[in-house]
């Protein structure tokens, strides 16, 4: 062997050996199948992880509806309520003043809420649940829709021997016999305050009645007896004079010249007045004075008695006789005695007077200057007809009109005796609607103006922001109509 193939030998040798470690140091880095070490051994993989357990704790989802007036039931959704409803409240929350009023919750289950929406809790709402421990509140805002209610201001069913003297509250309010025995006037004065007279006794027709005259203070809910009247039947029609404030009571004979006068500490009962002439100023007890009221822009009293306008100034203590107004339909140049029952002057127009005539269900329009007078709306044919029925003036219908208001957006207000509603004569639109009450059916209920009651409303009045005061003949009391 020569040098040169030895060397060949050792260096072929060498790299046989040097491959071998090769492959035994890859061999150590292959992964084992099925990821073993060892096919004997067993799974060294992450043992299963079990699933969360679920919070047992109250949660919110939503609520419908999302508006809603007062009594509407509402439905909250959401998970773990439990079943006990003595556990859960919930609250309406007013988003502007941070009050908050509690609703009636009605049922319970552990996804399912359902409530009452509360009395004007605000115009937009957070919903705030409590269970147990825990409050919750929805992120989305509950609508309140204000809607217009009957209420009871004093009074209603419970009644007294006798008629309060002094001052009482509202809640203390309790009134002897009827609110004026047939007709009832209600005074709504420039001091936001209301005024009314009640008879005090039961006596015999002819004699002579006496009447206490109220105020009612809204603000403070009280009721003061302001002074005594004498009048010779059962009606003291009142009116205030709006630049004095004095109120002025219209006695059952002023047509013999007798009325009463409030100079805002003392009445009196026997103030005279003269006529300039006394024509036609006789007829029955049932033709006296019902309705009085005073021309803003002038101070004259305006009365009716026996069919006859009469316009008195009262610094003279002369009245105009202004004639008979009220022309018979159905005989014309003849006119009727009945009373009016209600008088109101425009208030935006004083040249316009409002006249109500309950024996006939009518309304009447009279222009002070032309001395001229026509039907708004009642029913003839063939004879005076009484009735309900809304819609065009033309064909309306009312059935013992009582007394009547007027707003400044040109809106009369009557008192619909036999009808036991309150009806709204749009004079603009020339349209009569019910506002509140339901044909014929007499009640003390209060409520949504379509579910509510009146027995023999007589007197209504109307506050300069809308609101309607209401007195029943039978219901010795004095209502609301207006936003909750």
């Amino acid at each position: 062997m020569n040098i040169i193939s030895s060397f060949s030998s050792v260096r072929m040798s060498a790299l046989c050996a040097f491959s071998a470690l090769l492959m035994l140091s890859c061999q150590d880095n292959i992964e084992p199948e099925n990821g073993k070490d060892d096919p004997g051994k067993p799974d060294d993989t992450e043992e299963p992880v079990d699933p969360p357990v679920e919070s047992t704790d109250p949660a919110l989802t939503a609520f419908t509806p999302l508006s809603g007036s007062n009594g509407a039931e509402v439905t909250l959704t959401g998970k773990n309520f439990g079943t006990d409803a003595s556990a859960v409240k919930v609250y309406f929350i007013d988003t502007d003043l941070q009050t908050e009023k509690e609703a009636t919750v009605v049922s319970v289950s552990d996804e399912e809420i359902k409530v009452t929406v509360p009395a004007g809790p605000g115009e937009e709402c957070k919903i705030k649940v409590v269970i147990g421990e825990t409050e919750l509140v929805y992120d989305t805002l509950f609508d309140y829709v204000y809607q217009t209610v009957v209420s009871t201001l004093f009074g209603g069913a419970q009644t007294a021997a006798e008629n309060p003297i002094g001052t009482i509250s509202f809640a203390d309010a309790a009134f002897f016999g009827t609110f004026d025995n047939e007709h009832h006037t209600l005074v709504m004065g420039n001091d936001g305050c209301i005024y009314f007279s009640l008879e005090n006794s039961e006596k015999g027709f002819l004699n002579a009645r006496r009447h206490n005259v109220y105020k009612t203070d809204l603000n403070a809910q009280t009721i003061t007896c302001i002074g005594t009247v004498e009048s010779w039947v059962s009606i003291l029609p009142i009116a205030m004079d709006p630049k004095t404030n004095a109120i002025y009571g219209m006695r059952g004979d002023a047509s013999e010249g007798k009325m009463a006068y409030y100079n805002g500490s003392v009445w009196d009962s026997e103030v005279a007045f003269t006529w300039d002439k006394k024509d036609n100023l006789t007829g029955n007890n049932g033709s006296a004075c019902r309705a009085i009221a005073v021309r803003p822009s002038t101070g004259e009293i305006y009365f009716t008695a026996y069919g006859v306008l009469g316009v008195l100034d009262f610094n003279t203590k002369v009245a105009k006789n202004m004639g008979m107004i009220i022309e018979d339909l159905g005989t014309p140049g003849t006119f009727r005695t009945e009373p009016a029952t209600g008088l109101v002057f425009d208030p935006n127009n004083d040249n316009i007077l409002y006249i109500s005539i309950a024996d006939l269900g009518h309304i009447y329009k009279y222009t002070v200057d032309t001395q001229t007078c026509e039907r708004v709306c009642g029913g003839y044919w063939d004879g005076y007809l009484s009735g309900y029925q809304d819609g065009e003036l033309s064909g309306a219908l009312l059935d013992h009109p009582g007394q009547i208001c007027m707003d400044k957006n040109n809106n009369l207000y009557v008192a619909d005796q036999y009808n036991c509603c309150i009806r709204k004569i749009d004079l603009t639109a020339g349209q009569i609607t019910t506002l509140a009450g339901q044909k014929g059916m007499q009640g003390n209920t209060d409520g949504s103006l379509s579910d509510a009651l009146f027995d023999d409303p007589t007197g209504i009045a109307v506050s300069s922001d809308g609101v309607v005061y209401v007195s029943e003949r039978d219901n010795h009391g004095i209502r609301r109509i207006a936003l909750e």
